[in-house]
């Protein structure tokens, strides 16, 4: 049911279809993301991760430096509807600038945001989002994004069941949050 029998995936030389580099979805028995541990690299494309229903962990992809941004979105990574993910640790090898917005979105036993520590700053998508974190219902806290930097815009949407904290870039050092 994992990925655990990929022995390689070659070399990356450009984003794939739709400026993709890495695209997971719609695989209901996945439990973790393994057998993607060797993938060692700068993706030049975006990093979508979403309805796959038993996916817990993002273990295995702790050695991707940075994400290129998709074309019809704008977006970076996009983690979103993933009903049984608890941790973001495997994105911990992130580091530097996103070129496009970075979506958390429905992921429902989702605690924590570490993983994300790395990144410094985030360019809005094609819609003018930067940092999107709606309806992670068990989250509760946001310290691990709160030293990103917005480029090129003031867009923060940030909405939990649980109230929490997030330093906003745009203000100096002031607090931000929304219930």
């Amino acid at each position: 049911h994992g990925l655990e029998g990929i022995q390689s995936l070659g070399t990356m030389t450009g984003p794939g279809w739709d400026g993709y580099s890495l695209y997971i979805g719609g695989n209901g028995q996945l439990p973790d993301l393994e057998g993607l541990k060797g993938i060692h690299c700068d993706l030049p494309g975006a990093i979508t991760i979403e309805t796959n229903h038993n996916l817990r962990f993002l273990r295995g992809l702790e050695h991707i430096r940075s994400a290129g941004a998709n074309k019809g979105y704008g977006r970076s990574i996009k983690i979103s509807g993933n009903q049984k993910l608890q941790s973001l640790d495997g994105l911990a090898g992130l580091r530097g600038n996103l070129s496009g917005g970075l979506y958390v979105v429905g992921n429902d036993k989702l605690t924590t945001l570490r993983g994300l520590e790395g990144i410094e700053s985030i360019a809005p998508d094609n819609g003018g989002q930067a940092l999107v974190i709606v309806g992670n219902s068990m989250l509760a806290s946001l310290e691990p994004v709160s030293k990103i930097r917005v480029v090129d815009g003031e867009s923060l949407l940030i909405h939990n069941q649980y109230s929490a904290t997030i330093q906003d870039p745009r203000c100096g050092g002031g607090w931000y949050w929304q219930r």
